[in-house]
């Protein structure tokens, strides 16, 4: 008995006929399997099996038994891995408990569920591998140690100029690296010594400029405040030795810039904050008016003001005009940028250095007539000639005693109107004597309060003590006018109300002698105010002003309602009610009763009682 595999070939499907033969070949299952074994053999050699098994996982041939190892679970595993790849031929990897982990194989055969099924050691297989990948690694980790060797030796002497170069800049800068920890390294140790270095000479190049710039500040306004002391000589020489752009001998104008409301500038700016602002405008100014024929330099004073020294080659000095438009487009500029105003003063054009100073004096003098021109104008000397001819003064007496009479009588329109016209007055004159009106009006206004004060029970609570000193603060007449005006105002509002006080006063006054009094058969106006000692008819407007009634109508509502209280309280009879409350004539009280109740006393008595 031998098993075999048997292939037979034939032509047709038709019953056999004589003619017809077929071709049987029988195989013995061995010579298959070694082919195969050989095949499977030919990566490694003798570690390999090669099998058959049925579709109950069952080996039905097998090319060598003993390297079929125990492969539990083998069947599932093959089932589940088939019908995930959903072909007949797959592999995979798996451990099979003790056995190890192997490389699987198979293939469907299509017959009763048989597959053929190749088994390998997973390391048989991949041992080269990794072996290979091993080699690998040791062979970068060998080139690695030699590189960093290598690069260490390279490094070692690419230092030495670095550390020749360290050395050097420690001795020569005199730092130590512990003096700048920023540096991580030695390049960085490196910029940080540049950067100090730099910091430093930018610091004495800034202290050296500063210096200079100082020497340049002071002789510009030595020559402002005392030109007349240098002579012709030493004058080229000082614009010479620190390059002033000054024409030495030539035709000057100076023009005086001053900020508006300097004093609330000064307190809500910084030093630094001024000291750029004033570099600024000095810049703005030197760009605008060097685009007229002068020659600018521009002196800081280290006040409240800057002095521009225009100087032009005589006979060739721009016209005042041009020079008042090209002012007018420094301020725009400012004003533009900076949000600052600016009020400007020129002097009179004139010939010679040595007037420098006089021009200054006159200048500044003329700029304190912004308190008549307002804020953010060009004075000019033609502006101010008629305030200068103007050299005797005189205060309005007449408005003056207008003015007294109007804060006397609290007649606000009339105070305002003065003032108004005082000051109108006033702007013609010289600044001294403008100044010296201002404080007249001042002092007017204290004056009169206080008199009036001296006259009065309850004094005016307006608080004058700083009005002087606020008024000089002040920088236009028009900001003296609105203060003085506001002080009017208050000074009305305090009589008003004062009025308003006393008149209160005088009713409540007039009520509670009429609750006191109200049985007294002769209480009357005319005897409330000859017990108040005030006429009549003040008494009876101020009290109806105040009531909306009469003295009398009051009377009357008093004493009515206490007889009410009596008629619902007491038993008296409705004769001593009257008499008790003021009444003689009874027709006359209940006349009135029963106009203000609608009901006799007796009728209302009645009701109550029932009631």
């Amino acid at each position: 008995t031998v098993d075999f595999f048997s292939m037979i070939i034939y032509e047709t499907f038709r019953e056999k006929s004589s003619n017809e033969s077929a071709l049987v070949i029988n195989v013995k299952p061995e010579w298959i399997f070694d082919n195969l074994k050989v095949v499977n053999d030919f990566a490694i050699p003798g570690q390999s099996a090669l099998f058959i098994m049925d579709k109950n996982g069952g080996v039905i041939l097998s090319s060598n038994d003993q390297n079929v190892p125990v492969l539990t679970g083998l069947k599932e595993t093959l089932a589940e891995d088939q019908e995930q790849n959903k072909a007949k031929f797959g592999f995979f990897a798996k451990s099979f408990g003790k056995s190890g982990k192997f490389i699987v194989s198979y293939m469907d055969m299509g017959i009763e569920g048989w597959k053929v099924v190749s088994i390998q050691p997973y390391h048989a297989v991949l041992g080269d591998i990794y072996e290979m990948r091993m080699t690998s690694l040791y062979v970068i980790l060998f080139f690695l140690l030699v590189s960093i060797a290598l690069s260490s030796i390279v490094a070692h002497k690419l230092y030495k100029p670095v550390e020749k170069m360290l050395v050097g800049i420690q001795t020569e800068a005199r730092l130590t690296p512990e003096d700048l920890t920023e540096g991580k390294d030695e390049l960085s140790y490196v910029t940080n010594v540049y950067r100090d270095m730099a910091q430093r000479l930018d610091a004495a190049t800034n202290e050296q400029d500063k210096q200079k710039r100082i020497v340049y500040n002071y002789h510009l306004r030595s020559i402002t405040t005392g030109s007349s002391f240098y002579s012709i000589e030493q004058f080229y020489i000082c614009v010479k030795q620190n390059n002033l752009d000054i024409v030495p001998d030539g035709c000057f104008l100076l023009v005086i810039i001053k900020l508006d409301d300097y004093t609330e500038y000064v307190s809500h700016t910084s030093v630094n904050q001024r000291m750029l602002h004033s570099f600024a405008i000095a810049n703005i100014a030197k760009e605008t008016l060097l685009s007229s024929q002068y020659s600018c330099e521009i002196v800081d004073m280290r006040t409240d003001h800057l002095v521009v020294i225009l100087s032009a080659i005589r006979g060739e000095g721009t016209p005042l005009g041009e020079i008042v438009m090209l002012l007018r487009d420094v301020q725009d500029i400012v004003e533009r940028y900076y949000k600052l105003s600016l009020t400007m003063t020129t002097s009179e054009p004139f010939l010679g250095h040595e007037a420098i100073t006089e021009q200054y004096g006159l200048a500044l003098q003329y700029s304190m007539y912004k308190l008549v021109f307002g804020k953010r104008v060009i004075i000019t000397p033609d502006l101010v000639k008629p305030n200068m001819e103007h050299s005797e003064y005189g205060f309005p007496a007449e408005q003056e005693k207008k003015l007294i009479e109007s804060i006397r009588t609290n007649d606000l329109v009339a105070m305002k109107s003065e003032i108004h016209y005082i000051l109108a007055h006033m702007s013609i004159y010289q600044y001294d004597h403008i100044l010296h009106g201002i404080v007249q009006i001042v002092d007017l206004i204290k004056t009169t309060i206080r008199e009036i004060n001296k006259n009065r029970v309850v004094s005016i609570s307006v608080d004058l003590s700083a009005l002087s000193r606020q008024v000089l603060n002040k920088e236009s007449l028009d900001e003296i006018e609105q203060l003085l005006q506001q002080v009017c105002c208050d000074i009305n509002e305090k009589l008003n109300n004062s009025i308003q006080e006393k008149n209160t006063v005088l009713v409540e006054a007039i009520k509670e002698i009429v609750t006191v009094n109200y049985s007294d058969i002769n209480l009357s106006l005319q005897s409330i105010a000859v017990l108040l000692k005030i006429t009549p008819a003040y008494v009876g407007r101020m009290f109806k002003k105040s009531e909306l009634v009469s003295v009398g109508e009051y009377i009357n509502e008093v004493r009515l309602a206490q007889a009410l209280i009596y008629l619902e309280t007491k038993d008296f009879s409705i004769k001593e009610i009257m008499e008790i409350c003021g009444y003689m004539n009874q027709s006359t009280f209940f006349k009135l009763f029963k106009k203000k109740y609608g009901a006799t006393p007796k009728e209302y008595r009645l009701k109550s009682n029932i009631g």
